[in-house]
């Protein structure tokens, strides 16, 4: 539906999360310093209460209820039914790409992956460039082994 429409909502970058922890959770992401964090894109917040009341929270009504969503703890202030969150239009941002790649650590493949993606960044088309980030993550298991923890 967004493509088509030209719209986009930045991500985050868990795998695990989904709108509700993301949004809840300051909503924090790769392009967060392109557009802000995405708890900002959240205009409304339609919940169950505590008392099974459905109640709409925004910047105008409930609105202790709205500040406290767009950063508490997932689930701590109610059920989400919905986001209603403003989108972003793409084509007013002809330079934001993104992607992810993921493959098995080893220390070669990173230095050639790293090294070639330091060579694209100097291409003259990159000079526009407002923003970039990269990020490693690595998988738990490596993590663990490399502390000495076992599952």
């Amino acid at each position: 539906y967004l493509h088509r429409k030209d719209l986009m909502i930045p991500g985050g970058t868990c795998l695990n999360v989904a709108a509700g922890g993301h949004f809840q959770s300051s909503a924090y992401g790769v392009m967060t310093k392109s557009f802000g964090l995405g708890l900002d894109l959240v205009t409304h917040v339609r919940l169950v209460v505590a008392s099974g009341e459905i109640v709409t929270a925004s910047a105008k009504e409930h609105t202790d209820l709205f500040w406290a969503i767009r950063g508490g703890s997932p689930g701590a202030f109610g059920v989400i039914l919905d986001y209603r969150i403003n989108a972003i239009k793409v084509h007013n941002y002809k330079h934001v790409y993104g992607a992810r790649f993921l493959w098995k650590y080893d220390e070669e493949t990173c230095c050639k992956v790293l090294s070639h993606y330091l060579n694209l960044l100097k291409h003259p088309s990159y000079k526009e460039l407002k923003n970039v980030s990269v990020y490693f993550f690595v998988a738990p298991s490596l993590l663990s082994s490399r502390l000495g923890h076992h599952d």
